[in-house]
């Protein structure tokens, strides 16, 4: 498994995150017991302990109910949507449909709703003469946009070129 991958299940699977909140919070218990023990906090080890193992459970539980890590795990997400989204462009540009076309599907993967990937995506299928896909794509484009009507033109020339292939 990728470092990624496994990355990626602490910061989405519950239990993965509990157990990383568990253990931090354990690493933060045991370093206030030394420290204490040591006489550099002025508290009894064992409370040591307590405070440092609960403080970082409450610090995290409410931030994580309050959503505050959702952001902060999308961004990467955004970075990659974005760098995808140049790339695309550019074989676009270069009218390597294909290419331009995976490039927009794996956008899509992350964000179904993202709107200029969905036309392009759309447009990229047109041109490769994949008309079912054209269908979709549009259909989806235009539940965000309805009165597009350069989109709307591409829907009927797919349905139609659907209805006469059968």
């Amino acid at each position: 498994m990728k470092l990624r991958d496994t990355a990626n299940k602490v910061l989405v699977e519950p239990k993965w995150k509990a157990l990383w909140y568990f253990t931090n919070s354990l690493w933060a218990g045991i370093t206030l017991y030394i420290l204490a023990d040591l006489g550099y906090v002025f508290w009894n080890p064992n409370l040591g302990f307590l405070v440092g193992f609960f403080a970082p459970l409450v610090v995290y539980g409410a931030k994580e109910f309050m959503g505050l890590y959702k952001y902060k795990r999308r961004l990467g997400e955004f970075w990659f949507m974005d760098q995808q989204y140049e790339l695309a462009m550019k074989m676009y540009g270069n009218q390597e449909w294909e290419k331009a076309r995976a490039c927009f599907s794996r956008i899509l993967s992350i964000g179904p709703d993202h709107k200029r990937a969905l036309y392009y995506s759309a447009v990229c299928n047109e041109k490769l003469g994949d008309w079912n896909e054209v269908v979709t794509l549009a259909r989806r484009y235009l539940e965000q946009n309805p009165s597009d009507q350069e989109v709307s033109v591409m829907l009927k020339r797919a349905n139609q070129y659907l209805w006469d292939e059968e």
